[in-house]
């Protein structure tokens, strides 16, 4: 096992690969870039999973797992909040 990190985009729903069963640790704001650390087995087949990105204040349409929240600087601060939607397969 080994953890990862991969950097996300700041848009509502996006596909990331990860090796299957991976658990999602954290998601933690690094040079102003969102980016999601994940405990995997680089062993496993790699499968598309579901990640959705909320702001502050926006409804919620997520059965997803909550995995973490992070802030965005710029004009002003913007905070995130993101939830695994689990693999593609899975959410259809």
């Amino acid at each position: 096992m080994e953890i990862v990190k991969i950097q996300l985009e700041i848009i509502s729903t996006q596909i990331v690969k990860l090796p299957a069963k991976a658990k999602l640790l954290a998601i933690e704001s690094l040079d102003n870039k969102p980016w999601l650390f994940a405990l995997v087995n680089p062993d496993a087949q790699d499968v598309d999973r579901v990640i959705k990105t909320y702001e502050t204040g926006d409804t919620v349409k997520s059965s997803g797992k909550y995995i973490g929240t992070y802030k965005e600087v710029g004009g002003g601060t913007f905070i995130y909040h993101t939830f695994d939607e689990g693999d593609v397969a899975s959410v259809k």
